[in-house]
């Protein structure tokens, strides 16, 4: 029963770590998108998108 809990304690340890990883991605990418906000080079997904599929000859 022990080593049960253990695995299930180790498991749930390693969720937690992948979780805070993502967590932590996730507000450094918000940083960046502030910082080109602030310094007007940042764009919105529809015009990433057109200039992605202009740019692949797909518009």
């Amino acid at each position: 029963m022990d080593i049960e809990n253990r695995n299930c304690s180790q498991a749930e340890g390693r969720t937690k770590h992948a979780q805070g990883q993502a967590k932590e991605h996730l507000m450094a990418r918000i940083r960046i998108a502030e910082r080109e906000r602030l310094a007007g080079v940042s764009r919105d997904a529809f015009e990433a998108l057109t200039e992605l599929e202009t740019r692949l000859g797909l518009a």
